[in-house]
C-alpha cells in the first residue's frame, strides 16, 4: 500500500510539474555597458533616452511533450536608462525567473528612440504590435538603434526604418559582460 502511494504521489508531482506556470529556476542575463557616440564626429551622446527588454519564448509541455499550440513569448525585463554626460549607460545583470520549458529568446537595446505618446509609463513604449511612425527620436539630428542579442544565429527580419538601424549581437547573451560602442548616424537634412 506504502508502494502505491509512493508511486501516484509521484505521478502527480510529475504532472502537476509538467503543467505549472510557477517560476522553477532562475538565469541570468550579463551586465553591458554601452558608450554612445555621434557617428559624425564621435562625440559621446548625452541623455539619449535607452530602452532594454528581455523577451522569452516557451512551448506548452505535457509531461515534456509539446502540445500543438503557438509558441509563447513573455516580457521578462522591461526598463528605462538615460545616458551620462559621457555617453555611457550601464545595464545592470539581471536574474530572471523561467517557467518550465522557458528559454531567453531575445535581448532588445533600443537607443536614441520613444513613444510619440508622452508619457511616463514605460509600458506605452514596449506596448505591441509597434505602428510604423509611433517611434520618434528624441534626439532629433540623429536616428536611433536597435540592438538585438541572443543566444545563437540571428535570422530576425526588421526593416530599417528612417528613424532607427538595426544591429545583431549573435551570441551576445552567452557572455559574461559585455561592453559596447554604438554610434548614431544623423538624418540627412
Amino acid at each position: 500500500m506504502k508502494l502505491y502511494v509512493t508511486y501516484v504521489i509521484g505521478i502527480i508531482t510529475i504532472i502537476s510539474l509538467g503543467l505549472t506556470n510557477l517560476p522553477l529556476y532562475k538565469e541570468f542575463v550579463r551586465p553591458i555597458k554601452i558608450q554612445v557616440l555621434d557617428a559624425f564626429n564621435d562625440q559621446p551622446v548625452a541623455n539619449a533616452v535607452v530602452y532594454y527588454r528581455v523577451e522569452t519564448t516557451r512551448i506548452k509541455n505535457l509531461l515534456g511533450i509539446p502540445i500543438i499550440d503557438p509558441i509563447y513569448y513573455r516580457d521578462v525585463i522591461q526598463e528605462k536608462y538615460v545616458t551620462d554626460n559621457d555617453g555611457f549607460v550601464d545595464i545592470p545583470r539581471h536574474k530572471v525567473s523561467l517557467v518550465l520549458y522557458e528559454k531567453i529568446y531575445l535581448e532588445y537595446i533600443y537607443i536614441n528612440l520613444d513613444s510619440i505618446e508622452k508619457n511616463n509609463n514605460i509600458e506605452v513604449f514596449f506596448k505591441r504590435p509597434v505602428q510604423e511612425g509611433v517611434r520618434i527620436n528624441p534626439i532629433s539630428y540623429l536616428k536611433g538603434v536597435v540592438l538585438l542579442s541572443s543566444k545563437g544565429d540571428l535570422n530576425y527580419d526588421i526593416y530599417d526604418s528612417k528613424n532607427f538601424t538595426v544591429i545583431s549581437n549573435e551570441r551576445g547573451l552567452l557572455k559574461e559582460a559585455e561592453e559596447i560602442i554604438v554610434q548614431l548616424e544623423r538624418h540627412d537634412s
